[in-house]
């Protein structure tokens, strides 16, 4: 079995997320007071890894007088953007939620942990958001009658548009919608380059126009669209 100085691992948490893929998630994990005591009395500690991972090390052998039942941790949010990004209803293989038991938590998490001798695996992942993606662009440098055209580096993605748009009632803009929605990552491959559609040919007028923020709520369509103003 693998040692950890005079401790052993029990089991082995990590918690992936499909937003923060390649970074760390804003998540830290809190045993309810219910588990903390189970914990101290089996002698059984939890310890941060680097990145999204945690241990739960065990001192010395497991007492005889143990009690089979599940380990408790309240999931605490350390990032607001955290809930613009994730899916509100989760589930999961080898665990299972409940209503957190202090204020300000998200979630529990309900692990069971067995006594088996063996480290028991599990992956916590958490399903992001999939949004439709708006571009708003507002002519200030360029003639309101021009002609645009937006294009995505990879071709993967086709936009709606330009559809003119009357911005806030007396903005003129011109809108273009993704035609499917997006699983909002941190990274993205995606590149956007915005054109001036000339007799002679296309200006470039962006080679990267810039994504929507998480929190940036579209005005046409606020419960499954995010924007970006972008003016040219």
């Amino acid at each position: 079995m693998e040692r950890s100085n005079r401790h052993h691992i029990r089991m082995v948490v990590e918690i992936t997320h499909d937003y923060y893929r390649g970074d760390a998630v804003p998540v830290e994990l809190i045993p309810d007071l219910c588990t903390q005591l189970q914990m101290s009395r089996e002698g059984v500690l939890l310890k941060k890894q680097k990145g999204n991972g945690w241990l739960l090390l065990q001192s010395g052998e497991i007492p005889v007088d143990h009690q089979e039942g599940n380990f408790v941790f309240d999931l605490f949010i350390t990032s607001a953007s955290f809930h613009y990004v994730t899916v509100e209803e989760q589930s999961g293989k080898d665990y299972t939620y409940g209503s957190p038991s202090r204020p300000g938590s998200w979630k529990s998490l309900i692990l069971s942990v067995p006594y088996t001798g063996e480290i028991k695996e599990v992956n916590v992942h958490l399903s992001g958001r999939s949004k439709f993606l708006e571009f708003l662009c507002i002519p200030r440098y360029t003639a309101p009658a021009c002609r645009l055209r937006l294009a995505e580096r990879t071709q993967s993605l086709a936009c709606s548009g330009p559809e003119p748009w009357m911005l806030f009632g007396y903005t003129p803009a011109f809108r273009f919608v993704t035609s499917q929605e997006v699983l909002l990552r941190s990274r993205h491959t995606l590149c956007f380059s915005l054109w001036e559609v000339m007799k002679a040919g296309e200006r470039l007028l962006t080679r990267d126009l810039p994504l929507p923020a998480t929190d940036s709520f579209s005005p046409v369509s606020p419960k499954d669209t995010l924007t970006t103003y972008f003016y040219f």
